[in-house]
């Protein structure tokens, strides 16, 4: 009879635990900061990753802690994705704003449109 091999849970453990699912996980979360880094350098807030073992225990019939159930949940937060102010009309439709100059509301174009330069 084969005997159970018992690993104690560690970081260098993970990538053993469930054919490595766990350690891919926590790789994907530490590649997507190190992305939004690179994506945006000039957002000097800080990326998180956290990884949480929630540990249940089970209990036997005497009262003693038998084994327990692992859960380990990792996540990753990156600062929220803002863009610059825009300038923007405020209409019974809704917010308007300039097509060729988002960031100049009164900004006229540089060329006119064909279709309205006729019907001035």
């Amino acid at each position: 009879m084969t005997q159970v091999q018992q690993v104690p849970l560690s970081f260098s453990s993970l990538s053993e635990l469930d054919d490595g699912r766990i350690d891919r996980l926590m790789m994907m979360h530490i590649r997507r900061i190190a992305a939004d880094c690179m994506d945006r350098p000039g957002d000097k807030n800080k990326r998180k990753v956290t990884l949480d073992f929630h540990v249940e225990p089970v209990i036997d019939d005497d009262g003693q802690c038998e084994y327990t159930k692992v859960q380990i949940e990792c996540r990753s937060k990156v600062p929220t994705y803002r863009s610059k102010p825009y300038e923007m009309r405020v209409s019974k439709a809704g917010l308007l704003f300039n097509q060729d100059f988002p960031d100049s509301l009164d900004q006229p174009p540089l060329f006119q449109n064909p279709e309205t330069e006729s019907e001035s």
